[in-house]
């Protein structure tokens, strides 16, 4: 009889260890990846992810492939979210680990190595967030969360339901804007440093683009760090008719030992540069047609989407997905929905 008893306690904690803990759920493998994999001659690198509002594509030299027909959230480079799973791809676009979430996020980010990830509910009519790392609750924030962002000086700032920026430690209530290239923007201040003495222009900065230590705004401004200077050249000029003028720079090229800041003009569509030795500004090619609005300034800005590599600037315009090549100046479709490309 203590035998047969003895067997029972065995079989259960045997049965009760197979069950993963809620708290260490990165280490939970859910799904095997590929056992046989293509060999590296034949594998196809992966140049970029398409984030669509219900499809995600993996982009190569020669195309895309299907990866999930529903909507993706952006964790890392090769990291991605996809309803409560978390997707690790390698360079070529092979899942290599899939890890199982609480919950599925409405917003998710890794940061300092720990995952951030945010959930929407509502108390009676107010909306609200349950943010968690690592699977553990750490806060109820007043509002909907929509996406995370990391900061130049690697701090960590959420958007809400307005699409306003916020400081997720609370230190900084001052928050315009916070650029893809890491740079964050107060009013009159830069990365938290306070811009002291400068006109009303510079909160019209809508983009930044670093060239040789120093980052550029498509009004006229420079920041090197430590301060920002007024620069009274053709792009200054845009600030003149700063409703139409909201433009975004997208990427620096060098040609014939000039360098050339790209930056698109939202309200009209055009695609322009400047060469900062010479103080010219011309057009390069129009990637749609804008009537010069600030409303129309206003959508472009919010919903373009622009990043370049490799002579190829990806944007988003009218639910299509497109490419610009600069060399050609031809324009491709390189998809037909809502989204933007990360590229790698």
């Amino acid at each position: 009889m203590k035998k047969i008893i003895l067997l029972t306690i065995i079989i259960f904690f045997m049965a009760c260890s197979d069950q993963p803990t809620k708290s260490n759920y990165e280490n939970t493998q859910t799904e095997t990846p590929s056992t046989n994999p293509t060999t590296p001659e034949n594998q196809k690198e992966l140049k970029g992810i398409i984030y669509g509002t219900q499809t995600t594509y993996l982009l190569y030299d020669d195309g895309k492939e299907l990866f999930k027909d529903s909507k993706s959230i952006k964790i890392s480079d090769y990291e991605l979210c996809n309803g409560n799973k978390i997707y690790t791809l390698n360079e070529y676009g092979e899942v290599t680990g899939t890890y199982l979430l609480q919950h599925t996020p409405e917003a998710i980010i890794r940061y300092n190595g720990k995952i951030y990830y945010s959930i929407n509910i509502m108390t009676g009519n107010v909306k609200l967030s349950e943010t968690y790392i690592d699977g553990v609750l750490d806060k109820t924030i007043n509002t909907n969360i929509t996406s995370f962002k990391i900061s130049r000086d690697n701090k960590l700032f959420y958007y809400d339901y307005y699409k306003s920026p916020k400081d997720y430690s609370g230190l900084n209530d001052n928050v315009l804007f916070v650029w893809d290239n890491g740079l964050w923007q107060g009013s009159h201040s830069i990365n938290g440093i306070d811009l002291i003495g400068f006109s009303n222009w510079i909160n019209n900065a809508y983009s930044w683009i670093e060239y040789d230590g120093i980052w550029y705004s498509p009004n006229g401004y420079s920041f090197d760090g430590v301060d920002a200077h007024e620069n009274i050249n053709c792009l200054y000029e845009n600030n003149s008719d700063t409703n139409a003028h909201k433009d975004i720079i997208v990427f620096c090229k060098n040609i014939e030992g000039h360098y050339y800041f790209y930056y698109i003009e939202t309200s009209t569509g055009w695609l322009m540069r400047f060469n900062i030795d010479f103080d010219t500004k011309e057009q390069v090619k129009r990637l749609y047609v804008g009537d010069g609005s600030n409303l129309v300034a206003l959508d472009n800005l919010k919903t373009l989407h622009p990043t370049y590599k490799n002579n190829e600037l990806f944007y988003c315009k009218d639910n299509f997905i497109y490419c610009l090549n600069i060399e050609s100046l031809e324009i491709s479709i390189v998809a037909g929905f809502y989204g933007y490309v990360h590229l790698l």
